[in-house]
């Protein structure tokens, strides 16, 4: 029985003109199935070929001079056909009433290929669209454009996964590079906007608000370092408030400019130093306070990380210094007073008393001199806490000089008187 069915088939196609076998092959197809399927293939081919008297196999040319062949229906493209066009582009698939409509597949002369769904000549629905580039689209369409969820393939390996909204990026999606980047958030007209996390491989991530394909707004970058931000960005830069944190535990939290630490912030060491003030360009600059492990404290200006300027010192013993400051130095004039009551006022040069100057002990006296490289050099005179002076002496870098005891003048010898002469 079923080679009697075959041969039968195979006269019935033998005898259909070229154009007829092309449209029934879909029917043959069928067939084969219908066969596994225990139905007898005859149905699907004397449909075929009713349906082939009906639409008529035909050779047109349409009005926009494409050269067609296949199904129709009086004088349009209407079933399965191929049609090439004047500019070299070729179209094979169904047609509705002269349009491309169903499935196809749009073939351009410069090699770009769209394969799946059509709707009034327009890729509409499901499918896949190869780029002259290498770029391959698989995904949904709406009017010609790739719209709603699909899958990019770059030619260099990378891959987005996505909404899509006209043709660009446009919602949710993961782009995926090669090199093992990763990118999951959201989009806008093919950039990062919004919400997302994009992660390196060498670990590093950045996560939160992104504009215009920047980190924009506020986000929290874990650098491979070890380091983390947490706080503001404007245009892919640290913009704003915001705490720094090294991976050695030191931290910064505060205002940022352009990337740097700008404005009043805090910076804590796990040494024990702390400083909170204000900064530019990433340096303490400016009036601020600092801390030091030792309880020592400064509290003035600051120029660059280096103290100066007017400035007040504190020594972990209590000792005190208030006065100018230079290069991180005492510089210029200043004063210094002592836990054990000792004071100096004066000028400082790097460091040391240097020039007149006067120094107070504890019990009230008061010398006033040159001091030379923080010592006492030259003549000094000494008064009492009245202002009385009380003597003079003088010193060779910080050595007093002995005082040399007042010498008696001594007796000139009697002349003798002359005798005179008579």
């Amino acid at each position: 029985m079923k080679k009697t069915i075959i041969l039968i088939i195979l006269t019935l196609f033998i005898t259909l003109p070229a154009t007829s076998q092309n449209g029934i092959k879909k029917a043959l197809r069928d067939g084969v199935e219908a066969v596994k399927e225990g139905v007898s293939p005859l149905t699907n081919l004397v449909s075929a070929t009713k349906k082939e008297k009906k639409n008529n196999i035909k050779d047109l040319t349409l009005k926009d001079g494409a050269k067609y062949t296949g199904e129709a229906r009086g004088k349009k493209p209407h079933g399965y056909g191929k049609a090439t066009y004047p500019n070299g582009d070729t179209y094979e698939g169904e047609w509705v009433k002269g349009k491309r409509q169903g499935k196809g597949t749009y073939t351009f002369k410069d090699g770009e290929k769209y394969t799946g769904q059509f709707h009034e000549n327009r890729h509409h629905g499901r499918g896949t669209y190869y780029f002259s580039d290498g770029r391959r689209y698989e995904g949904d369409w709406q009017n010609d454009y790739q719209h709603g969820n699909g899958t990019m393939y770059y030619p260099n390996g990378d891959k987005y996964i996505g909404e899509w909204v006209e043709d660009k990026r446009s919602g949710l999606g993961t782009y995926l590079w090669k090199i093992g980047d990763t990118y999951v958030g959201n989009w806008l007209d093919d950039k990062y906007e919004g919400e997302g996390v994009l992660q390196w491989s060498d670990k590093s991530k950045y996560s939160g608000n992104w504009h215009n394909n920047h980190f924009h707004g506020k986000g929290t970058y874990n650098y491979s370092s070890g380091d983390t931000y947490e706080g503001e960005w404007a245009n892919g830069i640290r913009h704003g408030k915001g705490t720094y944190k090294f991976a050695n535990g030191d931290s910064y939290t505060g205002e940022y400019a352009d990337g740097e630490w700008n404005g009043t912030g805090t910076y804590h060491s796990t040494t024990g130093y702390t400083y909170n003030g204000n900064f530019s360009n990433g340096k303490r600059n400016g009036y601020g306070k600092a801390t030091w492990e030792n309880g020592a404290t400064y509290e003035g200006y600051w120029k660059n990380d280096l103290r100066d300027g007017e400035g007040k010192y504190t020594w972990g013993n209590g000792d005190v210094y208030e006065g100018n400051w230079k290069d991180d130095k005492m510089n210029g004039e200043g004063i210094i007073r002592q836990t054990n009551g000792n004071k100096y006022r004066g000028p400082f040069v790097n460091g040391l008393e240097e020039g007149m100057g006067l120094a107070e002990d504890k019990e009230g006296l008061r010398y006033e001199g040159n001091f030379t490289a923080g010592k006492r050099n030259g003549l000094f005179t000494v008064k009492d806490s009245s202002g009385n002076v009380i003597r003079t002496c003088e010193y060779t870098m910080g050595q007093i000089k002995p005082e040399k005891p007042i010498e008696e003048p001594k007796k000139k010898a009697p002349v003798k008187s002359k005798k005179r002469r008579r």
